[in-house]
């Protein structure tokens, strides 16, 4: 709904990469993420890209620890709203258009070991992780597009987010 219509910031410090923040043609922040090793910077990032950006609202995950954080530190107003989208499927593989999704398995495992980056923190986390189903592959035409962490919100619930 937002995406296909909003710019994706590189957020960098001293020239290097500490995050991003997601904004809407209509200055809606809806997504502000900060590298774990740089989140003593955090509060200053967020007040410039909220003044530099004249970002006028912002859309909070209940589970974005980070964004509500940086709101609520500031005091600003909000109200509760809530959207929960769920699709469910009953296979490990499914497509949808032309994009096949489907779990990380062992095969996968080489591969996702050389990505550089926050994917992972260790190569026994990153097995963890694989052997778990929580890892999403996103194909098309057998080409990797890009893969996700399938995250657990809520502990009695089957409810889930895809971390890309």
């Amino acid at each position: 709904m937002f995406i296909d219509d909003s710019n994706i910031y590189k957020i960098e410090f001293k020239g290097i990469f500490i995050g991003y923040a997601i904004i809407t043609v209509d200055n809606i922040l809806i997504e502000f993420y900060i590298i774990d090793k740089y989140i003593y910077v955090c509060s200053d990032v967020f007040q410039s890209i909220i003044n530099v950006l004249a970002i006028n609202t912002i859309y909070c995950k209940s589970f974005d620890s980070l964004l509500l954080n940086c709101c609520l530190i500031n005091s600003y107003k909000y109200k509760l709203i809530g959207s929960l989208f769920r699709d469910y499927f009953s296979t490990d593989k499914f497509t949808i258009n032309d994009l096949t999704i489907r779990f990380a398995e062992n095969k996968d495992y080489s591969f996702l070991l050389q990505q550089e980056g926050e994917l992972y923190e260790t190569p026994d986390e990153l097995e963890k992780f694989v052997n778990g189903n929580n890892i999403i592959m996103f194909q098309r035409d057998c080409q990797l597009l890009g893969c996700g962490y399938l995250i657990k919100v809520h502990d009695n619930y089957d409810y889930f987010d895809i971390g890309m």
